[in-house]
């Protein structure tokens, strides 16, 4: 400052450059940036360290990302000099460390750069080029870049490559103290974990992280409250709506206007969606709009962008059109490319066509709609994201409660509540209202996952439903043979019953003989008679 004070440019953008490294990404990086901006561009353009350090800024608060490449090209054309060459054009070097290090920060700041336009290859090509100059056993240096690359597989949808690469870049920041960093990646593997279906996991994973967070002494730290933030959100998603209270309390508490604008972003998209459950559907879009107001400093692209969680508030209100506008808007199609990166919009534009069917018994929308899931359906499956699969079983079971199918739907719906119930996972369901208290009840009364449907309905407020008598079996059929069953009623090879409820087909064949031996018949045919007469199944 006294430097800047005195115009002694050359003396203050030694200092700058040399306390770069000191001043941490965030908290203290303003006054620095500050300071950047004092010197001139002929001090700052003779300075490659400091070249790239701007890239960064512009990179990271600004969002510039044509401002960023520039900077980095100006940094590249040092690099690429001749000692003779540099040296007779004035570059000058304070921190030779960073300087030997600015081929691995230049990539990562192009991989940064790609992935927050939007393009995946790019920046796994630019992640890669980081890693590739750096050895093998450079743990700490290699935190950064394996982080930004299991970023890049994560929007793809690469969801084990991303956790692996998660975890490298979590031992790196663990052992060289960056407690912040570390925090950051956990909560990442948590979302994945969510992603993946694995809710107790996410649960560990954040337990793990805030443990780490106790063991500095200071739940100040920042992290804390988007940590706290999403244990709320698990706790929620398994319907513990008292702790879930209790986190979001606690982490409002640490965090203060101040705080990062991913979190201020995060918890003002989980305070809309608590609003649109409890069917506050306009302080919802509220704090929506407010979340949009943090949303030009959050760089990366949302997995569930804002657009999109708004049309879905707009659906509940009954604004089809403005729904309809948006769909034209981002042009988008039932027979795009699919990715999960744009998962979430297109299971938003089935909702949509849904909602054009109960509006108008549009035919042609219902069957888009279906068409739709089942390739999303498909997709989801390929990449292993069972809290994908779950979502989208939920919608194919209301298209088909839509279309006045109540044993068609009562299929995907089960298989739903099959994949949730190991985890707990109850809001999927509790957050379609009405329709989905509907077909849980069709469930319990034909005796289908009775304990977690019973679960899921007291979540929705329901009153408990009476489940059927006990099968008049001196061996009872399991909830998995009846649901075996169930499939094979409706003509179901068994390698499509494998494919349907994730089985091998040597599992669906064993299933498929004990069920014969309890019902004591000697085919399918005998198998499903049998079990309508004793009310195993429902009457055709």
């Amino acid at each position: 400052r006294h430097a800047l004070a005195a115009n002694d440019f050359e003396r203050a953008a030694r200092h700058i450059e040399l306390a770069r490294r000191t001043m941490d990404l965030t908290d203290r990086f303003e006054p620095w940036r500050q300071w950047m901006k004092a010197l001139p561009d002929s001090v700052v353009r003779q300075r490659p360290v400091l070249l790239v350090s701007y890239a960064w800024a512009h990179l990271i608060f600004d969002g510039e990302l044509d401002a960023c490449e520039q900077y980095l090209q100006e940094a590249e054309q040092w690099l690429n000099m001749s000692e003779a060459d540099r040296d007779e054009l004035g570059m000058v070097v304070e921190d030779e460390e960073a300087f030997e290090n600015l081929p691995v920060s230049i990539a990562s700041a192009r991989t940064y750069a790609a992935r927050a336009a939007g393009d995946i290859d790019g920046a796994i090509k630019h992640a890669r080029q980081a890693l590739d100059l750096l050895p093998e056993d450079d743990y700490l240096g290699r935190a950064f870049p394996e982080s930004l690359l299991g970023l890049c597989y994560w929007a793809s949808g690469e969801l084990s490559s991303a956790y692996e690469k998660l975890d490298n870049s979590y031992n790196g920041f663990q052992r060289s103290g960056n407690v912040i960093a570390a925090i950051s990646i956990k909560l990442v593997q948590a979302d994945i974990q969510l992603v993946q279906g694995r809710l107790h996991d996410a649960r560990q994973t954040c337990e793990q992280a805030l443990q780490l967070v106790s063991g500095q002494g200071d739940l100040n730290l920042r992290g804390t409250a988007n940590l706290l933030l999403s244990l709320s959100e698990l706790h929620r998603e398994q319907g513990d709506w008292k702790t879930a209270d209790d986190y979001l309390q606690q982490s409002t508490s640490l965090g203060n206007p101040a705080s990062s604008s991913n979190y201020q972003y995060r918890k003002r998209v989980a305070l809309a969606q608590i609003k649109a459950s409890q069917g506050a559907f306009a302080e919802a879009l509220d704090y929506l709009d407010e979340a949009a107001s943090w949303l030009g400093e959050v760089h990366l692209r949302e997995i569930r962008p804002l657009p999109a969680i708004k049309v879905q508030v707009w659906l509940k209100q009954g604004r089809l059109g403005e729904a309809l506008a948006w769909v034209k808007q981002q042009g988008l199609s039932i027979d795009d490319e699919l990715s999960f990166l744009h998962e979430f919009e297109h299971m938003t534009l089935a909702r949509i066509l849904m909602a054009q069917y109960r509006n108008g018994h549009a035919d042609a929308a219902i069957h888009q709609a279906a068409r739709l899931l089942e390739r999303l359906f498909k997709a989801a499956e390929a990449g292993k994201r069972t809290g994908s699969i779950i979502k989208i079983l939920i919608l194919q079971a209301l298209a088909q409660e839509a279309q006045g199918n109540i044993s068609l739907a009562l299929t995907p719906l089960t298989q739903a509540l099959t994949l949730a119930q190991p985890e707990s996972y109850v809001r999927p369901f509790v957050d379609e209202g009405p329709p989905m208290a509907a077909l849980l009840r069709d469930v319990v009364r034909q005796g289908i996952s009775v304990e977690f449907a019973q679960q899921v309905l007291a979540a929705l407020g329901e009153t408990a439903v009476t489940p059927p008598p006990a099968q008049p079996l001196l061996d009872p059929l399991s909830d998995r043979e009846i649901e075996v069953l169930q499939n094979i009623a409706e003509g179901l090879t068994n390698q499509e019953v494998a494919n349907r409820l994730y089985l091998s087909l040597h599992t669906v064949k064993v299933h498929a003989r004990n069920i014969y031996a309890k019902l004591d018949v000697k085919n399918r045919t005998e198998a499903v008679a049998r079990a309508r007469s004793l009310g195993i199944l429902p009457p055709t």
